[in-house]
């Protein structure tokens, strides 16, 4: 009966201790994830005149012919 009780906190220990690592990888990748959406909506600020002052884009160049 003893050696079950030390095999299961064996195995809660090292369940926290995954727990507690995952815990922080989702925490870092969130950080990541907000630093990202900040840097797209800064991107899309930039090139919103851009949008403005083409507006043919997403059409060929009138030397590409048919």
């Amino acid at each position: 009966m003893n050696d079950r009780i030390i095999r299961l906190e064996e195995k809660v220990a090292f369940l926290e201790d995954a727990v507690g690592r995952l815990s922080r990888t989702v925490e870092e990748i969130n950080i990541q994830l907000v630093s990202l959406s900040q840097e797209v909506r800064s991107l899309r600020r930039q090139a919103s005149p851009i949008d403005e002052t083409a507006p043919d884009i997403g059409r060929p160049p009138p030397h590409y012919g048919r």
